[in-house]
């Protein structure tokens, strides 16, 4: 049994991942063959019963037929249908009308607190105007420091990726 490896340590886990890289693609070091195991237990079961398929497949279809004739007894009417539909367009309508304008009026009153926050928010900022080349080399170092990074670590990374075996 292997001891266990202390992640902290960059040297081992780097070799624990060449070593698991390279052990990639690798055949299993056992064999595994069920076909004979699964074959044996499909004959043991025999083939299936067609009569016993058929006769559950009558059995939902006339219970498919029997929900079906009871929903179109007991259900409404294509003209209760209609009258029904007719009267709910109706009343949304008649809803839609009514709440457009306290709707307006919201937006309105969102738009100009809206307007009023910008407003101060600019105010607030014009004295920081002063900073605005020093965040812009802050901002531009910050990105270079991460794309150098990154090169960094795919430039690692593909250091010790091996191209893997065609099967």
């Amino acid at each position: 049994m292997k001891e266990p490896i202390d992640l902290r340590d960059d040297a081992a886990l780097d070799a624990l991942l060449r070593e698991s890289l390279h052990d990639a693609g690798a055949p299993a070091p056992f064999s595994v063959d069920v076909a004979d195991a699964v074959m044996a237990r499909v004959a043991e079961a025999g083939p299936s019963r067609r009569d016993e398929l058929v006769r559950w497949a009558i059995a939902a279809v006339l219970a498919g037929v029997a929900l079906l004739v009871s929903a179109t007894w007991h259900g409404p009417s294509l003209d209760q249908v209609v009258v029904e539909l007719s009267k709910t367009t109706a009343a949304t309508a008649d809803t839609a009308a009514k709440l457009s304008g306290p709707a307006e009026t919201m937006f309105q009153q969102w738009s100009r607190s809206a307007t009023t926050l910008f407003g101060a928010l600019q105010t607030l900022a014009r004295p920081l105007a002063a900073f605005r080349p020093l965040a812009q080399l802050a901002l531009a170092s910050a990105i270079a420091a991460m794309a150098g990074f990154s090169l960094w670590v795919v430039g690692r990374d593909l250091r010790y990726a091996r191209p893997k075996e065609q099967a």
